[in-house]
């Protein structure tokens, strides 16, 4: 039983006037000094970095960690956010010579953010600092027992801070309460470009910034995060230099997929590149995304870019199997007419690619949707 959609549009001021205006008025953009910073999209209109609540002592001490080439690790995530953040900051890092253990977590195994593998890592490498990207806000224990271990520590997030702060050296996040920074809505690896921004002018290293540009537009796409304020400055530049072939693994990629040739855009990023990098992460193997996003080998990144499309090709073909059976079991077995809420389950669907299933189903019925698969008689979703 499909459900047809019924549009629901923004009302707009002004309400007549050139088409133009009527589209930036349903962005939200209403102020002439904002209307013309979003059109111009320039490096300059980038926010002063030093207003992220904790920047500076962040900056002190990875400035005294690249002096002394004590080493870092840096704890990411295994979606294309997390991913593409792990990689801006390692690569900055090796490029001073500082050394780094990067670690994402398995999805399978450990779920999101930090954990015990994690913390178990951390202590093993013998690296004094740990830098998060994308996630720590909500490790409370985690943070707390690499405290005791006297491991100094940078949580860089951009989720809600929704039961207070972890006990962190440095927590940099747009959304802390007492944030003065004047736009929220960063992707992860956004906040950890502003950081890098800041580092270069308190080293003196002048643009060298600007090189994660493609990184980081990805990961904001990725993200879907609104692409207004930085974020649009962010993919606008970024796209520039992915289409100047300047990061070598999103360019062998492209070119793997007879891509090369053509204009970049988001639709490219969000539609092409992201999922390819997140089917890493949804079926347990994300080293292999971050290895394209690090390696400066082309045989190497052309080894991994294949392997990412066949890693798709196989989440795909999951997806059209779990989504076939799960609208065969509503179709049966749901009462249209009694609930707004769909719940199905199966034994053994891929605990990676169910989410993707759900937003399919709950498109395709105009409802909630619930998916769980199980093992052993537990049920997750």
């Amino acid at each position: 039983m499909l459900m047809r959609k019924e549009w629901r549009l923004n009302s707009l001021t002004p309400a007549t006037g050139l088409l133009v205006e009527r589209i930036l008025a349903g962005r939200g953009l209403h102020d002439a000094d904002r209307i013309d910073t979003f059109c111009r999209a320039s490096l300059l209109d980038l926010h002063d970095p030093d207003l992220l609540p904790d920047l500076s002592i962040a900056v002190e001490l990875l400035a005294e960690t690249i002096e002394r080439r004590t080493g870092v690790v840096i704890h990411g995530d295994y979606d294309v956010d997390g991913l593409t953040a792990t990689a801006l900051l390692t690569r900055f890092l090796r490029r001073l010579d500082v050394p780094v253990e990067p670690v994402i977590p398995d999805r399978m195994t450990d779920g999101y953010g930090l954990n015990g593998t994690s913390v178990s890592k951390v202590i093993a490498s013998g690296y004094p600092l740990l830098v998060t990207v994308d996630c720590g806000i909500a490790s409370f224990d985690e943070i707390r027992e690499l405290k005791s271990k006297g491991i100094r520590i940078i949580i860089t997030d951009h989720h809600e801070c929704l039961a207070g702060l972890p006990e962190a050296d440095a927590i940099i996040n747009p959304k802390r309460p007492d944030s003065r920074y004047p736009f929220r809505e960063l992707a992860g690896v956004g906040v950890v470009l502003k950081l890098i921004q800041a580092l270069c002018h308190r080293l003196n290293l002048g643009d060298l910034w600007q090189q994660g540009l493609e990184l980081a537009a990805l990961g904001t796409v990725a993200d879907v995060v609104p692409l207004i304020d930085e974020n649009r400055i962010i993919v606008k530049h970024g796209l520039e230099r992915i289409a100047g072939g300047r990061q070598l693994g999103l360019t062998v990629m492209l070119e793997t997929l007879g891509m090369s040739d053509r204009p970049i855009s988001t639709q490219t990023l969000g539609y092409v590149v992201s999922p390819r990098i997140n089917a890493a992460g949804r079926l347990g193997d994300a080293g292999i995304a971050l290895e394209l996003l690090l390696t400066d080998d082309p045989e190497q990144a052309v080894r991994a870019a294949n392997r990412l499309s066949e890693l798709n090709q196989d989440r795909q073909r999951m997806e059209r199997e779990i989504v076939a059976e799960a609208t065969n079991e509503i179709e049966q077995e749901f009462d249209f007419a009694g609930t707004d809420l769909i719940i199905v389950a199966g034994e053994n669907w891929h605990p990676g690619v169910i989410g993707i299933v759900a937003a399919r189903l709950a498109e395709q019925y105009c409802r909630p949707v619930i998916v769980l698969s199980g093992e052993e008689g537990v049920y997750r979703g």
